[in-house]
């Protein structure tokens, strides 16, 4: 029994009009659905399921095309909720200008689509009605093989978009991922003055986004250079660009005196001519006497003292290795150094208005005669640093390792922003043989990138300022301080800007 004897009880007539062993007989879609769903046609049986599909959904509008039948549109614009005509209608009554040309372009098309569809579906209407008229043996399922090629639905959905594509601009014609794919309705421009307005403001948009990510990265640059420059501020690695802190420091230094009598009436004599206006204090950098004539007895010690009590301006005293290392009793003679001459700015009484002005000292716990200050914008470190001979390597270890750590002290205690420069004071000038000393201080120093000034006592010829490290350190510089008992103290004065030492005796 073949599927169409069990449709029709008999050999169809079309069937007789066909070859038994072709395709389309013996394997039709609609012979088996109609043998399945008791003679009902492929679309028949898509409406069912429409309409059962829609009472199940309650006329949920969210579902409102994804039926059966519409499941083979023949445009994909009847998804696109931009050419939806019931939303362009609302939207003309909005007022949205472009919403509502895209409404009257679309009811201008339809009207001009809609007799090429009507003639289209009379055309197909009376070739099927022929078909039927033409086979008086037709039955319930004959309708199959009338022509059902286009539905008068994709007919006019097609044609209609079409004609409306033809008015648009070149770009909304052309560029299917605004116009098909998901793009927004002020896309769709209807000239090339649209294209061209359109192209304007995505430039305009590219431009301020472009500025604005300028600014943003600017403002991160600058951001970063901040965050960065108060790290390095704390860490002492920019202080060049405190070159204005403070006032112009003036202030005296002398050393290598008095050695005997007449050392001691030049002293006198040099003493009184120091004016307070000239410099706020003098700085004497070791040796009050010669180790090896004077024995370094306690009344060298005493003598000096006398002699530097006289001076107008307070007085700070450093030792030297004629003080101590070189004497025949260096234990002895440090003590009497210590008794006669260390914390000797104490000495002095000022009055009101010079003990305001006088700076406030610190002094290591560890080693007390080391000291230092901050005035007028200026750090002054002073360091128990002798040349001479070693006694013992121990002690001479020891001493540095605690002139290092005072350097630190001082350093970690003082904000660079607080000074514009150093100056160091030390007997012993920055040579190999307290090598263990400079080059903890060249590292330090480098970081602050600060004009440094490191005075020392007379080791030998005249007066002399130099650089010993141009490369490491352009910005340090050395004084050798002529023989107190050759020259008057000397005036330093410490101005502003990268060089900002001068030196006058």
């Amino acid at each position: 029994v073949t599927m169409e004897e069990m449709e029709y009880g008999e050999t169809s007539p079309m069937q007789k009009k066909r070859s038994a062993g072709t395709w389309g007989s013996r394997y039709s879609i609609d012979r088996h659905m109609m043998a399945l769903h008791g003679g009902l046609s492929t679309k028949q049986v898509l409406s069912n399921m429409d309409r059962e599909h829609y009472n199940n959904l309650n006329k949920n509008k969210g579902f409102e095309n994804t039926s059966a039948t519409t499941m083979y549109k023949t445009s994909p614009h009847e998804d696109d909720a931009r050419w939806n005509v019931t939303s362009g209608a609302r939207s003309s009554v909005g007022g949205d200008s472009n919403r509502s040309r895209i409404w009257n372009t679309w009811v201008a098309t339809v009207r001009e689509t809609m007799s090429v569809v009507m003639d289209k579906i009379s055309v197909v209407d009376k070739k099927n009605t022929r078909y039927v008229n033409d086979n008086p043996h037709a039955t319930l399922g004959s309708h199959r093989y009338a022509d059902h090629s286009s539905s008068p639905k994709g007919i006019f959905t097609g044609m209609a978009v079409t004609k409306f594509l033809d008015k648009l601009s070149p770009r909304s014609r052309n560029d299917a991922e605004r116009n098909l794919a998901g793009g927004h309705e002020d896309d769709v421009n209807f000239s090339a003055t649209d294209d061209y307005i359109y192209d304007q403001k995505l430039k305009r948009k590219r431009m301020l986004s472009m500025i604005l990510l300028l600014l943003v990265g600017m403002a991160a640059l600058v951001g970063i250079i901040v965050g960065v420059s108060k790290v390095r501020n704390r860490s002492g690695e920019i202080g060049a660009s405190y070159m204005d802190v403070g006032e112009t420091v003036h202030f005296f230094v002398t050393s290598d005196v008095p050695f005997n009598t007449a050392d001691e009436t030049k002293l006198s004599r040099d003493l009184a001519k120091l004016r307070p206006e000239d410099g706020d204090f003098l700085i004497h950098l070791g040796d009050v006497g010669d180790a090896a004539v004077n024995m370094c007895t306690v009344g060298v010690y005493q003598d000096a003292a006398a002699l530097l009590k006289e001076s107008p301006i307070p007085v700070f005293v450093l030792p030297g290795n004629n003080d101590w290392n070189d004497c025949p009793d260096p234990r002895s003679a440090l003590n009497n150094w210590m008794d006669e001459l260390n914390r000797f700015e104490e000495n002095f009484d000022l009055n009101d208005e010079d003990a305001d002005n006088f700076p406030s000292v610190r002094r290591q716990l560890a080693r007390n005669e080391n000291f230092s200050f901050l005035h007028k914008g200026v750090l002054f470190i002073a360091f128990h640093l002798v040349d001479g001979r070693v006694q013992s390597e121990s002690e001479w270890s020891l001493r540095i390792a605690q002139d290092v750590a005072w350097m630190d002290e001082v350093l970690n205690a003082h904000g660079v922003e607080e000074y514009r420069a150093i100056v160091i004071m030390a007997h012993a000038a920055p040579t190999s043989k307290i090598g263990d000393f400079v080059w903890p201080m060249k590292e330090s120093l480098s970081k602050l990138q600060k004009p440094v000034l490191y005075l020392h006592a007379n080791d030998g010829g005249g007066m002399l300022q130099y650089t010993p490290y141009p490369e490491e350190l352009p910005r340090f510089s050395v004084v050798r301080m002529e023989k107190g008992y050759i020259a008057p103290p000397t005036q330093i004065t410490v101005a502003h800007g990268p060089r900002p030492f001068k030196y006058h005796y």
